[in-house]
């Protein structure tokens, strides 16, 4: 019996390991593909910044952009590696600002493959939240989006006061960003938020969308999905409710 259970024991210390290594995987993945975005971002404001400096003696929009997203780099590493912190700081945060300044930095590839961006911002307040959780969440689906529709494609990006869906009682900002692309196939959806899963064949980890939705329960939210993979009316659209409230943030799943 007791031979039995020091068995039993020293197994369940392996499961435990292995358990333990599974999640440190998961967490060096997420903190090297989250990094991917940022510095992509860093490397076009550096070249930017070059080209500026040999006729241009005001580079400093373009150094400044690096600096903020060298600054959203070190927020992202630490929110990951630190997964027992309740959350990062909190600020008041301009979701239109933020909005905005993702697409200027993803210009180049809008311009590439011309596609249309509507702009819908009604009047909003900020929102009390991690400055840096929040540019991550919205860049992932605003890379998403942009992958997915083809040349000439349309990309709609809302932002309005809105209320949420499953406790009306909450107030706060509701943002949509929504494509004309192929939408995503049944089979796929309910897949969509797992780590590691994804639909770009020999591109992304996917790790998108779970780190966005990791982000979204801290706030007590998540990101939601509504798409149609029918012809004539295909299409994919995120909606990412922001409460004003600091309500207790949901469990992860």
């Amino acid at each position: 019996m007791f031979t039995g259970t020091s068995s039993a024991r020293r197994q369940s210390g392996k499961t435990a390991c292995t358990e333990d290594w599974a999640a440190s995987g998961r967490l060096i993945a997420a903190v090297a593909h989250e990094l991917k975005n940022p510095i992509q971002a860093l490397g076009n404001a550096l070249f930017l910044l070059e080209k500026c400096l040999r006729g241009d003696a005001l580079p400093n929009r373009y150094l400044k952009a690096a600096q903020e997203e060298l600054g959203r780099m070190k927020e992202i590493t630490a929110s990951i590696l630190s997964p027992y912190r309740e959350s990062p700081p909190r600020r008041a945060v301009n979701i239109p600002a933020v909005l905005d300044s993702i697409l200027e930095f993803y210009d180049h590839k809008i311009k590439f493959k011309r596609i249309q961006i509507c702009r819908r911002y009604s009047s909003v307040s900020p929102v009390e939240a991690s400055a840096g959780e929040i540019r991550q969440v919205f860049t992932n689906l605003v890379i998403n989006a942009l992958e997915a529709v083809p040349t000439g494609g349309k990309v709609v990006v809302h932002a309005f006061s809105s209320r949420d869906w499953s406790s009306p009682e909450r107030d706060g900002i509701r943002v949509v960003i929504g494509d004309n692309g192929p939408g995503i196939r049944p089979e796929h959806r309910r897949r969509l938020f797992e780590p590691f899963f994804t639909t770009k064949t020999g591109r992304g980890t996917g790790l998108g969308l779970w780190v966005s939705q990791v982000f979204m329960e801290r706030l007590g939210s998540r990101v939601r999905l509504r798409t149609s993979a029918r012809p004539h009316r295909a299409g994919t659209c995120f909606s990412v409710f922001l409460p004003f409230d600091r309500r207790t943030p949901i469990q992860a799943r």
